[in-house]
């Protein structure tokens, strides 16, 4: 290997270097040991020269990089070299990045190593002054530098001063209030290389030959008035290269005195801060647009020193959750103590894995405490930087707060729970209807042979049982959102202070009823008698929840809704609305149960108290009505119902009944009916009950076995069929194609679900009759007669 010839350098000879912002220490190249440090260093490092000689340069780096720092050194065989970024660690435990240098030479008779630092860590404002600028300070004030002036100029200039991020420029001290100023004596390479001028061109000139449009005139003369006062001054100065490039120079101006005390020339020590400049404003546009695009998306994004422990938040945490960020808390702890304790081990086990190398990236949720205690559902996202050894330096990540689409998603989840729920219970309902349809036709069958008292009482006990399952099908039924409905505009206010006097009633008098409603309420599109039962079953549960007196609040109100909030409940649409309210002050519902009120059959009662009914009925009737419900509460202190029902466009009805004459079936006999049903006990049932009253009956199982009667082509009076039928023809279906055929015929619809139009993609013909499940043979005579009587 060839050896090249080191230059040297004398310890006094190094105090040149402390003219320099930059820190500047050698170190021995076996040892390690740290022979001399310029004043910069001191200053960054926060140790005396005193104490740094006593250290190795593996002291001011962390543990884990100092197998890297000597394995670069027993490689460094040139004469320079970049030594790339390192960690550099202060007396105080500050970090900072830095570029470093290497320049090999002999110091006092050791073979060393010259380190030339440039930190790139952006330092607070007042620390990076105080490193940059005390030292220079320091320089030019103290008695030292008095003395040696001479001998250090001289040094400054046969070494040629020539530190590539550095310029250094002399000028005479005279005159400064000249029109041309002082002349520049001096400058070195770098200043060379920025501004393309020689040395030759500018010494003899003055520095207006720097200056151009942005060199503003204001900070001209302010250094001026600090030099005529024989003051060092920092600045910021705009200058032109000799192509007419523009730059920026951060600059540092002092002066050098002779033995007399004399001023005789300024020293300016400057940094290229252009790029820096440009980087900065790009820094904080980039910052500009993430803070406006986490508050957009209402995120945080966080980062962790891993080695050192500390965290960076974004200014989206305080949007995001209301916690101020305490830049000096070290290490913060703003995570670790607001994440609900039910994910703490989880979420840190997560990121232990990904530090410790299982995996790279986090995507996790969890609750996390907002400044005002409440609990917001988050997810966090990270991922790792690691160094070329493997080892994580860094965690970077981003963390949306999802209460809201948890919220609409446990919502869209409820809702679909109760429509498979309501499905069920419909289609149980309905089975259960036909039952209870073929046991009270037999029953009155029976009736007709002139039973005798004891069997007559049996069919009594018998019917009771039959009109209990009736309204127990009926409570299913509504609590699916598929009940017979007689909608219609109805009067809100006028229906709710018809029944404070039963809800007084159901209250007892230990609980006081309060009422209360805006003006003009608006009419509500719903079922006036399932209104009333809603209404009657949230006051009996109000109640229930306050077994030691208290008070209920109803009020009445219009609201709008709008898309946004439509979105949120997942089920309605956008528009106006009538809200009812209805709380107590009773015992409340625990968190975990409040999404199952709802569910059929729930209850939190004693056996034989309740039939678990009620609240699911209200939800089924806000749905049947296109409307919503929601339900908030707090434990020991309140329960509110919000029902939200849409508004009616239509004026309110005049409920005013008009009685109708009924004749005899006996005037119908001979009437050809035909009937399609599906329930062969319900048709047989049927076809002999009508029948005996002297009526023709033809009968079909399906809507194309009906279609097939009517292609027969003798007129039927009249058609009674079930709307749910097998195959692709619905009961709707065959009534509208059997119109068609027979436009004169009668039609009557029979169902034992509630959502006669829901049955079919054709809506019903206007002018029909339905018969819902399960009826009594009268109520079938009664609606045919008066059907067939109907013009």
């Amino acid at each position: 290997m060839m050896k090249h010839k080191l230059a040297s350098l004398s310890r006094s000879a190094m105090q040149a270097y402390d003219i320099l912002p930059c820190p500047i220490w050698l170190f021995s190249i076996g040892k390690l040991q740290i022979l001399a440090s310029n004043l910069a260093a001191q200053d960054w490092l926060e140790f005396d020269a005193q104490t740094l000689q006593m250290m190795m340069v593996t002291d001011i780096c962390p543990k884990e990089h100092r197998a890297r720092l000597i394995d670069s050194v027993q490689q460094f065989f040139g004469m320079t070299a970049n030594a790339e970024n390192w960690t550099i660690i202060a007396k105080s435990g500050t970090c900072y990045i830095a570029t470093i240098s290497w320049s090999r030479l002999v110091f006092d008779g050791t073979e060393a190593i010259l380190a030339n630092v440039s930190n790139i860590t952006r330092m607070p404002e007042p620390k990076k002054q105080i490193v940059e600028t005390a030292h220079l300070h320091r320089l030019i004030n103290s008695g030292v530098t008095k003395q040696h002036n001479q001998e250090l100029e001289l040094r400054l200039l046969q070494s040629d001063f020539s530190h590539p991020n550095y310029i250094l420029l002399i000028t005479e001290a005279t005159p400064i209030d000249g029109p041309e100023g002082p002349k520049i004596v001096y400058v070195n390479k770098a200043f060379e290389a920025l501004t393309g001028y020689s040395r030759e061109e500018v010494v003899g000139n003055s520095l207006r030959l720097l200056q151009g449009p942005k060199t503003h005139k204001t900070e001209l003369n302010r250094i001026r008035l600090a030099l005529e006062e024989q003051q060092p001054v920092s600045a910021k100065i705009t200058n032109y290269s000799k192509s007419g490039k523009e730059y920026l120079l951060e600059i540092d101006i002092g002066s050098i005195t002779n033995e007399d005390g004399l001023i005789t020339h300024f020293v300016a020590i400057a940094r290229n801060i252009t790029e820096t400049k440009q980087a900065e404003e790009a820094l904080q546009l980039r910052e500009k647009r993430l803070k406006l695009l986490t508050k957009a998306t209402g995120s945080t994004v966080w980062e962790w020193d891993v080695a050192n422990n500390s965290q960076w938040w974004s200014e989206g945490l305080k949007d995001v959750s209301g916690h101020e960020m305490d830049r000096n808390e070290s290490p913060p702890m703003i995570w670790k103590s607001h994440v609900h304790p039910d994910d703490k081990g989880r979420s840190e086990e997560a990121f232990n894995q990904l530090t410790s190398g299982q995996i790279d990236t986090v995507y996790e949720k969890y609750r996390f405490q907002r400044a005002d205690g409440t609990w917001a559902q988050v997810e966090d996202r990270a991922v790792v930087i690691r160094d070329k050894a493997g080892c994580a330096t860094h965690v970077s990540g981003v963390i949306w707060d999802i209460s809201q689409q948890c919220a609409i998603e446990e919502r869209l989840h409820q809702a679909q729970k109760m429509e498979v729920v309501g499905q069920l219970t419909a289609g149980i309902a309905h089975d259960f209807n036909n039952l209870l349809a073929v046991i009270l036709w037999n029953v009155e069958l029976f009736e007709l042979n002139n039973p005798s008292d004891t069997e007559r009482e049996e069919h009594i006990a018998i019917k009771k049982a039959i009109t209990s399952g009736t309204m127990m099908t009926q409570r299913l039924v509504a609590s699916s959102s598929k009940a017979v409905s007689a909608v219609q505009s109805t009067d809100i206010d006028t229906r709710i202070e018809d029944k404070t006097d039963v809800f007084i009633r159901l209250l007892g008098e230990t609980i006081n009823l309060y009422y209360e409603a805006e003006s003009a309420i608006w009419p509500a599109l719903v079922d006036a008698n399932r209104f009333d039962d809603a209404m009657y079953n949230l006051v009996a549960n109000a109640k229930d929840a306050m077994p030691n007196g208290g008070n209920v609040y109803i009020t009445a109100k219009n609201i709008v809704i709008n898309a946004e909030t439509a979105a949120e409940f997942g089920d309605i649409s956008a528009g106006e609305f009538v809200l009812i309210t209805v709380s107590d002050t009773g015992s409340g519902i625990p968190p975990d149960l409040i999404t199952t009120v709802f569910d059929p059959f729930y209850t939190t009662k004693q056996f034989g108290e309740s039939h678990g009914l009620g609240l699911s009925m209200v939800y089924g009737f806000a749905k049947q009505s296109h409307g919503h419900v929601l339900m908030e509460s707090e434990i020991n202190v309140s329960t509110v119902v919000k029902l939200y029902l849409p508004q009616a466009v239509v004026p309110i009805p005049n409920t005013h009944k008009v009685e109708t004459k009924v004749d005899t079936p006996s005037l119908f006999k001979g009437s050809r009916i035909l009937v399609v049903e599906d329930d062969l006990d319900i048709l047989n049932a049927c076809h002999r009950a009508l029948e005996m009253h002297g009526f023709e009956v033809i009968t079909a199982l399906t809507g194309r076995d009906a279609m097939a009667r009517l292609a027969e082509g003798k007129p039927f009076d009249l058609l009674f069929s079930d709307v749910v039928l097998p195959g692709d023809m619905s009961g709707i279906d065959v009534q509208r194609e059997a119109l068609l055929i027979q436009p004169n015929m009668k039609s009557i619809l029979t169902t034992g679900y509630a959502d006669v139009a829901g049955t079919s993609t054709q809506s019903p013909v206007l002018d029909s009759k339905t018969l819902y499940k399960p009826y009594t043979r009268k109520e079938l005579l009664d609606l045919i007669e008066k059907t067939l009587a109907s013009s």
